[in-house]
Formats: C-alpha cells, structure tokens, sequence
C-alpha cells in the first residue's frame, strides 16, 4: 500500500506568481489542510509527505494543545481572622469576602478547585458522651451565590458537600484535617465567586460542627495584678478552656487594639510573642500571670485573638481563561 498522503493531490494553479510557491493553488491547499486538522487522527510525526514538487517532505508540526495557557491559577488562604461577621459559627459556618481575599480581583470561569491539609480546633465532649469526633470524617461545604448545589456531592438527605475529611493527629489542642480527594472538578465552570462559606458537618448525618470561637472583645481591668480581663462582647470564656486552672503553662492567647493611656503597656500587651491565660475565674473573667495592670490607670478594651481556635485553609482555584474555538493549527508554507 502507497504511504502517499491521500490529500497531496493539490491542483496546479493556472498561472504563477509572486506568492505562489512553485504554481501550487495555495487556496485549495490551505482548504485540504484545514480538511485533515478536523480529522480524528492528526500528524504526529515532525515530518509529513505533502506530494508538493515531485513528492518533497517538508516540516509541519504536530497540532499542539496550548491547555496550559488557558488557565490561571489563584491561590488563596482562608484565615478565620478574616472572616466576615455573616459567619455563624453555631452551625459551622465560616464565609469570606473572596474578591478582598484575592487582591480585589474577582474568582471567574473556575473549574476546580483544590485544598489542603488544614488544622481544626478540638472539640470535647463530656465525659458522658463518645468522642466529639467519634466516626474520624468530617464534610465540608464550599457554598457561595452561585455554586448551586448540583455542582456538588449529594449526601443521603439531599445535603450537598465537596470534600470528606479524615480526623489525624488528634490531640488535646487540634485535630488535622486531610482531605481523602483533594481536587473538585465542577460540571460547568462557575461564572464567578466573590464570597464563600464553608460549612463544616459531621456524619452520620452530616450535622453541623459548632466553631469554637476565636476572636473575643475583653476589657483590661485597671490595678489587678495578676492581669485581669473580662468578656465584654456577649460571649463567654468557654472557647479559651474550663473555668479553673488550664493544664500548664495554659492557653495561648495574643492581644490586638490595646490603646490605654500608658504607652509602655500598650506595647507590651500586644506584643506579637503572645501569652498564656493562666486562670479562667469565671464564663467571663479569666488571667493573665505575665502581665501587670496595677499601672493601668482606667479600664482598656482590647481584641483578644484564641490561638488554638484560628483555622487557616489554603485554596488553590483553577480558572479559565480563553478557549480554542476552532481547534486549527497554524502551518508554515
């Protein structure tokens, strides 16, 4: 059998000239070559038989996929500090504004999106009961505006989620959170994300997972020494710890927002090495053993962020750019 290309009869132009490489009919070769680049089966060779001058072999490249150049990547960290006040974390929701996450640019035409391994407060429950995170799965939902929930998976009950999580290193801090699949594919491209809320459930029946809060509003108390600090925001000290004495040397805490008449305190309170809560007095008092307020001439308010309960998630958001509309490659006569 001939290897001859089936499509190398190109017919002689009637006449030649400038532009016209050796008579050939360029208009009628260019329409063959479109012809084979919508075939099924392209060129893969660096060098394909084209019957033009006697049978000549001359260079055409292969098409080339340019799938790389199509998308863009965003990679964004999801830290609790930054949450929105929508949050509501007694049924396991965390939302974030995505477009001031990502540098005032908006998230469009994702396609997948990807996560990390991430840390998670731990949660106790009272000796009476098993362990809070008894099946070592938790779910998490990525939810906005305009990811419907089709684009998602359908547990029993119709309650959508986009990640199963194993529950790792378990201790009495935090658990670690690794993701069985860490990639979700949508079925179409999701036009444009500018919030999202994870939301955070438990099997058997997928049931919301309580956020221990992270963030309180406390006030310095003038003249105590040690250090202490009352909840002032409605909230109360159960997400630092037990009323009593932590385990020590105690809850890690560090302060934000200290502005007291004493310059050389405010310096220290906020300072970013941190602190340790070294007695909880009540659901709305707690210490602090290394510091001193009995300088502190009147009562200072101060955000007090909870270490153990910030959780940071890493996102990576795949997005498209452009797309091949006609699939032809371009080819050198």
């Amino acid at each position: 059998m001939s290897d001859r290309n089936p499509f190398s009869a190109v017919r002689r132009a009637g006449t030649t000239g400038p532009g016209v490489p050796n008579g050939i009919d360029v208009k009628e070769y260019l329409k063959q070559e479109i012809y084979k680049q919508g075939q099924e089966t392209p060129y893969t060779g660096q060098l394909a038989p084209v019957g033009l001058d006697g049978g000549m072999d001359v260079p055409i490249p292969p098409p080339t996929s340019n799938t790389s150049n199509n998308f863009e990547d965003n990679y964004i960290l999801f830290d609790t500090i930054q949450a929105t006040d929508t949050s509501k974390l007694g049924n396991g929701e965390l939302t974030f504004n995505v477009t001031t996450l990502n540098n005032n640019n908006p998230l469009q035409n994702v396609v997948s999106m990807q996560i990390n391994d991430f840390y998670f407060p731990r949660i106790n429950n009272s000796t009476a009961f098993p362990d809070y995170f008894f099946y070592g799965k938790m779910y998490l939902n990525v939810a906005s505006s305009s990811i419907t929930t089709t684009q998602a998976v359908r547990a029993p009950g119709g309650k959508p989620y986009h990640y199963e999580l194993d529950i790792t290193n378990l201790n009495s801090v935090a658990v670690k959170l690794v993701p069985a699949r860490d990639i979700f594919y949508f079925q179409k491209p999701v036009q444009s994300i500018p919030e999202i809320t994870f939301q955070f459930t438990l099997p058997p029946s997928l049931s919301p997972v309580t956020i221990p809060r992270y963030i309180l509003t406390v006030q310095g108390v003038a003249g105590t020494n040690p250090a202490q600090f009352n909840v002032i925001d409605g909230n109360d000290t159960s997400s630092i710890g037990s009323v009593g004495v932590p385990t020590a040397p105690g809850v890690a805490v560090y302060f934000q927002n200290f502005n007291s008449p004493n310059n050389t305190l405010n310096v220290a309170v906020v300072s970013s090495t941190g602190y340790y809560v070294t007695n909880i007095l009540s659901t709305t008092s707690f210490e602090v053993a290394s510091l001193n307020f009995a300088t502190l001439g009147v009562n200072t308010n101060a955000t007090l962020i909870i270490a153990k309960n910030r959780i940071g998630i890493e996102m990576r958001f795949k997005s498209l750019k452009m797309q091949n509309t006609t699939g032809l490659v371009g080819i050198n006569l």
